[in-house]
């Protein structure tokens, strides 16, 4: 009997995780925070509030509830039960983020001088200031989590608005956008890489990119005093609380189809908003091999304690899903998944459970799956959806997120951090060794422009200067010669020369010391060496019987003469350097 009641209480706090995955949570100030089913049926209240709550979270996972409550962070179970207050803060909590990933609890605080963003554990224990925000007397009421770009993103208000992210660790705080707009509300669409904004003064909601490099763009036009939201990718919804009518709506992420779910009685002003979250999208390279992971498969309700199998509802459009039997990265005959196969969690943790993109292919997202999971008693009414992103090689995308930036350097194919190799060239963006298909030599970041302060065009070993004997300012394609349209002395690659730049200047220092007429006075005594651009002969002047010394691009001796007139041509296109009596001069091989 004792055995039967066991199985009961089990089977009854599975069929609760499932069921959280249907529910929508949202608080009004000082009064609640309620739930209801997604159709807006089944209404109940969890717990009453005391003070003002602008932003709460919800672990679907084990059905607990986190919130601010004035200046106090506080949880409980998402029946009510085991209020618990985690801290209190000498100002007032704005936001909160869940990283269930990482089991971290992180939420704002503001009142002083500059608002603070601190880290805990999901007990309220090991708290640690990560940010003390760069913006001075300002408020904020929403944190985010990216968890592709493993970033933590949030809005602050002062006289403008402002957008800003950093690391999870709270390292490398940027701040993305201004707008002078009251934009209290946040909300990352995870699936698509995509932000939205909720502008209160203006009653509209914009979406932008993860960095806002593109103008934000209208998603919905009246949004009647927006001031959380949240992106529900397992429909593709956009979910947001309205404070002038008491509603919760939803749309598409585009705007269209908006439809009331919630309808409060008038003066309910919902502020905080909180629904179910999808995990990361997997990411990998062009031409790498995925290996799914348990947390690939976590949904909001799913408990990674009761999870026993996975099937796979629908596969692919392209690319392909495999069990490596033998761990080695290629599909052999019988790995392939067909549709409806089941997946152990032991081969999930064991790493068999792949994914192989077609060659040279990639996008974001590149193709998704569906799937259900398995309690070890029955498989979920829901069909979830996994999405797979497979971004373009580029050379020295140590962070692998699809861009050179930080102190990344395009073409270090080693990853460590400079050009060092012999196949590394800087600005060699597909890593083949060489300068091609709109790539430019010097071009650290990748770009496909010379705008670093320390990019030279030219700059094969991507120092800065140009040092190397092969290396001409100007030279964008890194092969030795200027050939038009590039100009020799063109240091910003613009094909132009605008001051300071000096036409001629080989090694861009700003000063015609290299033979920019095509004569070159080496020293006081009137010892020259012209035309140092030719495709045949070089003459010396002044030489007084010294040894010449010529040096091709490797630093290789190809001829030592005590001659006049020497045909350089024979030794071919490039760039070599002539060395006379301890002097040195570039001499360029068309």
């Amino acid at each position: 009997m004792k055995k039967i009641y066991l199985l009961l209480v089990y089977f009854i706090a599975l069929q609760v995780a499932v069921k959280a995955q249907d529910r929508i949570y949202w608080g009004v100030p000082n009064v609640a925070i309620s739930s209801a089913k997604f159709d807006g049926t089944d209404i109940k209240q969890a717990v009453t509030l005391s003070g003002q709550t602008y932003d709460m979270e919800t672990d679907f996972y084990k059905n607990v509830l986190y919130w601010g409550d004035g200046s106090t962070v506080k949880k409980a179970n998402a029946d009510g039960t085991n209020v618990q207050t985690l801290y209190t803060a000498s100002g007032t909590i704005g936001a909160l983020a869940l990283d269930l990933t990482n089991n971290k609890l992180y939420f704002s605080q503001y009142g002083s001088t500059h608002a603070l963003i601190v880290r805990c554990n999901l007990d309220g224990t090991g708290l640690d200031t990560i940010v003390t925000s760069p913006i001075s007397s300002a408020s904020t009421y929403t944190l985010a989590i990216s968890t592709t770009l493993q970033k933590l993103y949030w809005t602050e208000y002062s006289t403008s608005s402002y957008v800003l992210r950093c690391n999870l660790d709270g390292t490398n705080v940027e701040t993305l956008m201004t707008v002078s707009n009251f934009m209290p509300g946040l909300s990352i669409d995870e699936k698509n890489q995509k932000l939205f904004l909720a502008y209160w003064n203006d009653n509209e909601v914009m979406t932008t990119d993860m960095t806002c490099s593109t103008t934000p763009t209208l998603v919905f036009g009246t949004s009647n005093g927006t001031f959380q939201m949240a992106v529900n990718n397992q429909e593709n919804k956009l979910y947001f609380a309205e404070m002038a009518t008491g509603k919760i709506r939803k749309c598409n992420l585009d705007g269209t189809s908006p439809q009331d779910i919630i309808s409060l009685a008038s003066g309910n002003r919902i502020m905080a908003l909180s629904i179910p979250t999808v995990p990361a999208a997997p990411t990998i390279v062009e031409n790498e091999t995925y290996t799914f992971k348990l947390k690939d498969f976590l949904f909001s309700a799913v408990d990674k304690d009761s999870l026993t199998k996975i099937q796979i509802t629908s596969l692919p459009a392209k690319g392909t899903m495999y069990l490596d039997a033998n761990k080695n990265n290629v599909v052999d005959a019988g790995e392939a998944i067909t549709l409806n196969q089941e997946i152990a969690k032991a081969d999930l943790d064991s790493g068999l459970f792949k994914f192989n993109p077609v060659a040279n292919d990639y996008g974001t997202p590149y193709a998704s799956f569906n799937f259900k999971w398995y309690n070890g008693i029955s498989y979920s009414a829901l069909e979830f959806t996994q999405s797979i992103y497979v971004i373009k090689y580029i050379a020295g995308d140590v962070s692998r997120n699809g861009v050179i930036d930080g102190s990344e350097i395009a073409g270090d194919i080693n990853k460590n951090g400079v050009i060092d190799s012999p196949s590394e060239v800087a600005g060699d963006v597909d890593g083949d060794g060489k300068i091609d298909n709109g790539e430019i030599a010097g071009d650290l970041n990748g770009n496909g422009v010379i705008d670093r302060p320390t990019e030279v065009t030219g700059d094969i070993n991507g120092n800065g200067t140009i040092d190397r004997p092969a290396e001409i300012a100007g030279d964008g394609d890194g092969d030795g010669v200027i050939t038009a349209p590039e100009l020799a002395g063109d240091v910003n690659g613009d094909l132009a020369i605008v001051s300071p730049e000096l036409l001629g200047d080989l090694n861009g220092n700003g000063i015609l010391d290299d033979g920019a007429s095509g004569i070159n006075v080496l020293d006081a005594n009137a010892l020259v060496v012209y035309p140092t651009v030719t495709s045949d002969y070089i003459n010396i002047q002044g030489n007084n019987n010294s040894e010449v010394v010529i040096y091709n691009a490797g630093g290789n001796v190809v001829l030592k003469t005590k001659a006049n007139r020497i045909n350089v041509g024979a030794f071919g296109k490039g760039a070599y350097v002539v060395k006379i009596a301890g002097n040195t001069t570039k001499v360029i091989v068309k």
